[in-house]
């Protein structure tokens, strides 16, 4: 069967998810989603000190609730159908919205600009290694709260 020859929808579910319209759609939702708790979080931290601590939080949360949401569906079955909709419109939207790493770089380089090059260097390196323990610790949450699914079957192990 030639391209020329499959239906619409078959040429439309062979395109990558990120060009399809409904994928697009649940990630700009999330995303919007995601953003707007991100700003009144930060609103609740006035103050340019307590903010650059509310990002820090926001994106060790972020972190480890992401890779939480992440483990999870991948122990309990294949990224298909409602599955991966639901990755998409909160690992893409929701949690890629409310953590901010670019604002984690602008603020690393607004300190190191500012003359305070250890509080700059600081500040980006504790985000990330922080931010990896918090991945890991909500992976290992999920380890020992979620039971992996086994073959086709659906069988818990």
């Amino acid at each position: 069967m030639t391209s020329a020859s499959k239906s619409p929808r078959d040429r439309a579910s062979a395109r990558p998810l990120h060009v399809r319209p409904e994928f697009l759609a649940l990630a700009f939702i999330g995303g919007a989603v995601g953003t707007a708790l991100r700003y009144g979080l930060t609103l609740a931290a006035p103050g340019s000190g307590q903010a650059l601590g509310a990002i820090l939080v926001i994106n060790l949360v972020g972190s480890a609730v992401l890779a939480a949401i992440l483990g999870s569906m991948s122990r309990l079955g294949p990224d298909t159908g409602r599955r991966r909709q639901a990755r998409i419109l909160l690992c893409t939207g929701v949690m890629g919205g409310f953590t901010t790493y670019s604002t984690l770089a602008v603020s690393s380089f607004e300190l190191l600009a500012s003359g305070r090059p250890v509080a700059g260097i600081a500040y980006g390196a504790v985000s990330v290694i922080l931010g990896v323990g918090a991945a890991s610790l909500g992976v290992l949450a999920v380890n020992r709260l979620v039971p992996a699914v086994r073959g086709e079957e659906g069988e818990r192990s």
